[in-house]
């Protein structure tokens, strides 16, 4: 399982941190924190999620010293995103959106041509992320994805 916290506000991260260790932290649980070292060090996260342009304008991350202290994963939208996310050698990587999703709706799907690129360019764990259901699953597994991820579906944890 593992939970990646989203937040505009570094307090609001921490704040969502300290609960999920609290109530839900149970071994072979992963605590990702998106975008920024600062939350994901006060947090005492596993790990940092990067944004895809965080991967694309590097030059404000040391992913050298990111990766000495967090697990790193990274979103992708596009094929040069996965490239770099492989050179930057982060853990694994969520890929979006795979469908239509009422999260962003204005955002197209990658194709299934791009998908196949991307899964096979990065060599490592990829999630599907972006309309999926649990009914998905099958279909992921068969496209070489590791398993699905979803935006929202910590929120119920938390209650």
């Amino acid at each position: 399982f593992i939970l990646v916290i989203r937040h505009p506000q570094d307090e609001a991260l921490w704040n969502l941190a300290g609960r999920f260790r609290f109530w839900h932290r149970r071994p072979g649980q992963v605590l990702m924190v998106a975008r920024s070292q600062a939350a994901a060090v006060k947090a005492r996260a596993d790990g940092i999620h990067l944004a895809e342009t965080q991967l694309l304008q590097p030059g404000r991350l040391n992913l050298r010293q990111l990766r000495r202290r967090f697990v790193v994963s990274a979103a992708c939208h596009s094929h040069a995103a996965v490239r770099r996310a492989r050179r930057y050698r982060v853990a694994w990587i969520v890929l979006s959106p795979i469908r239509h999703t009422a999260s962003h709706p204005g955002r197209s799907p990658v194709s299934p041509r791009m998908t196949r690129l991307c899964v096979n360019a990065f060599q490592g764990p990829v999630y599907a992320l972006g309309g999926m259901t649990l009914t998905d699953q099958k279909l992921i597994k068969r496209k070489g994805f590791q398993g699905i991820a979803g935006v929202g579906v910590g929120k119920t944890l938390f209650r």
